[in-house]
Formats: structure tokens, C-alpha cells, sequence
């Protein structure tokens, strides 16, 4: 029988980047704010997401935050710039590998280089502090900010992959190895 991993939380300090006004952490409940669930509820910002609740409420996204900070194996981590909530990005850990999603809801942020940023400093979080030796994405190939945005911080995209049995919908895979 395998054993379950089990991130340790201990290991890392509540801020694992703080540069120039960019601030990645740990998210929790109350940095659920009014900006953010209408960013969330905005269809252009969640229609790539995997979403499995109908409605998102103020209380959908603090118990999906809340599920997250209490899960042994997902960290949901809040990006933040000039101290406004600006994006999220999930690492879930299995074993060896990690998968890792990101989302910059905030508009006035969307181009500016935060997701790439974002997901160099989890990826290498992942690698150097979690012994993760491999770090995935999965993308909606009709994603093409995303795809970009892997891409720049330096994925390795196959295309065409369908990565979720449930789903129809195609999937690009962005691999980053150790």
C-alpha cells in the first residue's frame, strides 16, 4: 500500500516571494475580497478554469480557499502586487510530481508578466523545497495566455493531450522537470 504525501507546511516560511511589490503566500479566508469574487464570477476570467461548483459565492470561494489551506497535499497560493490581490496559483503534490494551475483575475494585472513570474517561483518552490522532481500544467489548448504564459517561465508544451478522462475538451501539458 502507498503512503499518502503530506506537505509540510512547517518547511517554508508564510511568504515564500516578496520583491518588488510582488508578494506570493499562502492564501487564506480573508483574503476573500469583494474584487476577487467579482473577478471570479466574471465568465472571460473563469470559463478555462476547472470550476466544479455552478454558483460561485462569497461562500464557494472561502470554503474552496478554506479545503485547500486545510488539505495535506494542495497549496493555494495568492499573488499579490502593491498589496491588491491580483491572482492565484494551486500547486497539488503527488508523490514525485506536482501539478500546478494559475489564474490572474485581476485585468489591470493580465499581460504584465505576474503569471510567468508566478509560476517560476512556485515551480521552483516545488523542485528545491519539496523535492518535487517534475512540475505540470494542464491547459485548454484554446487557452493561448496560458500556453504563452508556461512558455515563458519555461514549460516544455505538448499539445493535444487529454489529461482529464471526464472531459471532451483538449489539453495542452506544460512539464517542467528537476
Amino acid at each position: 500500500m502507498s503512503k499518502k504525501f503530506h506537505i509540510n507546511l512547517k518547511i517554508f516560511s508564510n511568504t515564500i516571494y516578496e520583491k518588488n511589490s510582488l508578494l506570493i503566500r499562502p492564501l487564506k479566508a480573508k483574503d476573500v475580497k469583494r474584487d476577487y469574487i467579482k473577478s471570479i464570477q466574471d465568465y472571460t476570467i473563469n470559463k478555462f478554469l476547472f470550476l466544479k461548483r455552478k454558483k460561485i459565492s462569497r461562500k464557494s470561494i472561502e470554503n474552496y480557499v478554506l479545503e485547500n489551506d486545510n488539505s495535506s497535499n494542495n497549496i493555494l497560493f495568492g499573488i499579490f502586487f502593491k498589496k491588491r490581490h491580483i491572482g492565484n496559483t494551486r500547486l497539488t503534490v503527488k508523490k514525485n510530481e506536482a501539478i500546478l494551475g494559475i489564474a490572474i483575475f485581476d485585468r489591470r494585472s493580465q499581460g504584465q508578466g505576474f503569471g510567468s513570474k508566478a509560476l517560476k517561483i512556485i515551480s521552483d518552490f516545488a523542485i528545491k523545497k519539496l523535492n518535487i522532481r517534475t512540475v505540470k500544467g494542464g491547459i485548454d489548448t484554446k487557452n493561448f495566455a496560458s500556453i504563452k504564459t508556461f512558455k515563458k517561465a519555461g514549460f516544455l508544451i505538448k499539445p493535444n493531450i487529454n489529461i482529464y478522462n471526464k472531459s471532451s475538451r483538449k489539453y495542452c501539458l506544460a512539464i517542467m522537470k528537476k
